[in-house]
Formats: C-alpha cells, structure tokens, sequence
C-alpha cells in the first residue's frame, strides 16, 4: 500500500515538473516572439520614417524646380518684353 502511495506521490511530482517546464518552455517561445514582433514593427517604423523623408526631400526638390521654371520663363518674358518695346521705339 505505501509503494502505492509513493508511486502516485511520484508521478504527481514528475507531471507537475512537465508542467513546469512545459509553462517555462512556452513562456521563453512567447518573449522570443514578442521580441521579434516589436523588433519587426521598430523596422517598419524606421522604413515609414525614411519613405516620409524622401517624399519630403522629393517635395524640395520638386519645388525648386518648378522654381526655376518659373524663373526661366519670366526671364525669357522680361526679354521679349524688352525686344517689343525697343522694336516700337525704333519704329
């Protein structure tokens, strides 16, 4: 009766250090994933950052130059302008 009682008392021991390890084992997987998932949404948080950077650097870039553009035609304007009355002062 008492090897009995000594058997149930192991096994019951044994199990509740599977389970203990089992807990542990899944609570390591569990950090390793939680890890990873903040390690992948810092990336895309610094993949965000750089696309709004370039689309801010393209915007400088873009507005300068339309810029020039703006500047070459009222130079070639402020020309014309300029041969029209020199062309009406002559004639």
């Amino acid at each position: 009766m008492a090897d009995i009682a000594v058997e149930i008392v192991s096994v019951a021991e044994l199990q509740y250090w599977e389970s203990c390890v089992r807990q542990f084992e899944w609570r390591v997987k569990r950090k390793a994933e939680r890890e990873e998932e903040i390690r992948q949404h810092q990336i895309e948080l610094e993949r965000q950052e750089r696309e709004r950077l370039q689309r801010l650097e393209q915007a400088r870039i873009d507005r300068l130059l339309e810029e020039a553009a703006a500047l070459r035609r009222a130079t070639e304007i402020r020309a014309y302008v300029q041969a029209v009355i020199q062309a009406s002062e002559r004639g």
